[in-house]
């Protein structure tokens, strides 16, 4: 199996209760800042003694809702080892197999990610997180206050121009602020 620090999703406990299987192999693929890569994989292959392969790939997580509610999309690949699309998924799922790491040699470094993004989590969900108030700087405050000129004398319509990098898109939104008032 292989698995991720993508977004701190997966809980350690999963991770240390398939450790106890001695049939199982678990891996993980580590993110970071340095490698720039992405894994947001899914895909799952069984192989069958005759050599026969079913791979299930696309958009479902093991997941209680993923499996039962969620409107996911799969593909159903049969195939031989020697089918091109069976050896192609092989040969990717062994090139990611060797850029994981063991789980073993790695999740005490996993837990303490889990936890520390596991607080964040709970800050941002009980709102104790506080955002900085944005307000309009010089140039957009001369613009809110002629396009409410220009809409007290019954224009309809406006147009703001300005050099890129100056705050358009803000000040649009304090000016519908202000005209909202």
């Amino acid at each position: 199996i292989i698995t991720s620090n993508y977004l701190c999703f997966t809980e350690p406990k999963a991770l240390k209760e398939l450790q106890q299987y001695s049939n199982i192999d678990v891996r993980l693929f580590y993110i970071n800042s340095s490698n720039n890569i992405g894994f947001h994989t899914k895909g799952y292959i069984f192989k069958f003694k005759n050599n026969e392969y079913k791979a299930i790939i696309g958009s479902s997580n093991l997941t209680q809702s993923a499996l039962t509610t969620n409107n996911e999309w799969n593909n159903l690949i049969i195939g031989n080892k020697d089918g091109k699309i069976i050896k192609d998924i092989l040969n990717e799922y062994d090139r990611i197999w060797k850029l994981s790491t063991p789980l073993s040699l790695i999740l005490d470094q996993y837990q303490k990610e889990y936890e520390s993004s596991l607080k964040i989590k709970t800050h941002i969900l009980n709102n104790e997180v506080q955002y900085e108030q944005f307000k309009p700087n010089s140039m957009q405050m001369v613009f809110i206050n002629r396009l409410n000129e220009s809409i007290n004398k019954g224009d309809n319509k406006g147009l703001l121009i300005s050099s890129t990098g100056t705050g358009k898109t803000f000040a649009s939104a304090f000016a519908i602020k202000s005209i909202s008032k």
